[in-house]
């Protein structure tokens, strides 16, 4: 049976997508979805960007731990969102 990834799905691995701490089988099907989702794709993409932008915009550095904190941040709140 083929694993069926959902929006639910995606945003609750989003941070671990982004961070690359998913299995090659996972970001296999979290892709999947991705390619076939408008709403998770403008997620991914705004969740992805804003991360490039605090990481490259050299005003402070972020170690690799608090980059994945912040990471995880995000999408809590978003899917604190995603509830109302």
């Amino acid at each position: 049976m083929t694993h069926r990834v959902n929006c639910s799905d995606f945003v609750a691995e989003i941070g671990n997508l982004l961070d690359g701490e998913v299995s090659p089988e996972e970001r296999a099907h979290l892709e999947e979805h991705l390619a076939g989702c408008r709403a998770c794709e403008v997620v991914y993409d705004s969740t992805s960007k804003t991360i490039q932008i605090l990481s490259g915009s050299g005003t402070f550095e972020l170690g690799s731990g608090q980059l994945k904190s912040g990471t995880r941040d995000i999408m809590a709140r978003i899917r604190d969102l995603a509830k109302k």
